[in-house]
């Protein structure tokens, strides 16, 4: 609106036909015949805004480092940013996107791995966790603050979980790094908060490899 945002959720029908609106409460359900199993949550139209915030540029994921990979257009298979200006969604046409910042997949070993940890965070966790969104926490998940400056490694905690030695990463202590503890649910709230029930094992090995391989004997 002029002053104000709000968040709908969908649900799709079970033929594909159309999407029906969601309760304001939102939604929670099982999905059937899923293997494994699994339950889905419509989010309710505050969870919404806990997620799409001020901070984070409210819609989320379209910026120009996370639009900047390849995706399926029908029978091709084309960079996303080179596809929508092609298709004449900028005022202007777009070259050059493989010189643009983009975001590294967990399991692309071309790029480093520190690359692929800090554009997990800018894509998890960035709308929620850097200077000015409102949320507890002393960390910022912008890849555009180095890491040594974004109180990552050994960085102070607004919750220890109970262990004044915990930190959001101790270098070569997976036990004390309380964000794997988070991703976990390992007696804490588990992140993210809302939105999902399935941990993410991939970010989970990411991280872990990261802190006992990468950073040991590293100080921020």
């Amino acid at each position: 609106t002029a002053s104000d945002v709000y968040g709908l959720t969908y649900k799709w029908r079970a033929d594909q036909s159309d999407a029906d609106l969601v309760a304001d409460t939102g939604l929670t359900e099982a999905i059937p015949a899923a293997v494994p199993a699994q339950t889905w949550r419509y989010p309710s139209r505050t969870e919404c805004r806990v997620c799409h915030t001020p901070a984070g540029g409210f819609a989320l994921s379209f910026n120009t480092a996370q639009l900047n990979r390849s995706g399926i257009f029908g029978a091709e298979t084309r960079n996303q940013i080179a596809a929508l200006s092609a298709a004449g969604y900028f005022s202007t046409p777009v070259s050059g996107v493989h010189a643009m910042p983009a975001y590294a997949p967990a399991g692309d070993s071309s790029a480093s791995l520190e690359w692929r940890v800090r554009s997990y965070l800018a894509v998890n966790c960035v709308q929620c966790h850097q200077p000015g969104s409102g949320a507890p926490g002393n960390w910022d998940a912008r890849s555009t603050t180095p890491t040594d400056l974004a109180n990552l490694i050994w960085g102070p905690l607004v919750n220890d979980g109970g262990n004044p030695d915990n930190r959001w990463c101790v270098p070569g202590d997976v036990s004390r790094s309380m964000i794997l503890h988070r991703l976990l649910g390992n007696g804490v709230p588990r992140m993210p908060p809302l939105g999902t029930f399935e941990r993410d094992t991939a970010a989970e090995q990411l991280l872990t490899e990261w802190i006992q391989t990468a950073l040991p004997g590293r100080r921020s």
